[in-house]
């Protein structure tokens, strides 16, 4: 339990995610965790000036598609959090939240 609450900050820390997962109880009563993936918007910020330069205000190019969530990272911390159980992705939001059951829970 130790080594994984070390690999969630780690990976907070390195801006994986924006917040801690949440406790949840499932539709069947069993514990889940919500995982926010969604962009962070200071990443937002440096991947839009890596593309077009130093950010003024109204610069950002209107073909550019929105920042999308970084399922890696949501992967990686949902393994961090269930290690060697395993887990299963319940339910995945678009907008970049993600709700996982770890096994044997």
């Amino acid at each position: 339990m130790r080594y994984a609450l070390l690999g969630v900050i780690s990976l907070c820390a390195l801006g994986a995610c924006n917040a801690p997962p949440r406790d949840i109880y499932t539709a069947d009563g069993r514990r889940g965790q919500v995982i926010d993936c969604s962009p962070k918007r200071e990443n937002i910020g440096r991947a839009l000036q890596a593309q077009s330069g130093p950010l003024v205000a109204g610069n950002m190019p209107a073909a550019m598609p929105p920042p999308q969530p970084d399922w890696g990272a949501c992967l990686a911390q949902a393994g961090s959090l269930c290690g060697s159980r395993g887990y299963d992705v319940l339910e995945r939001q678009p907008h970049g939240t993600m709700v996982i059951q770890c096994r044997g829970q």
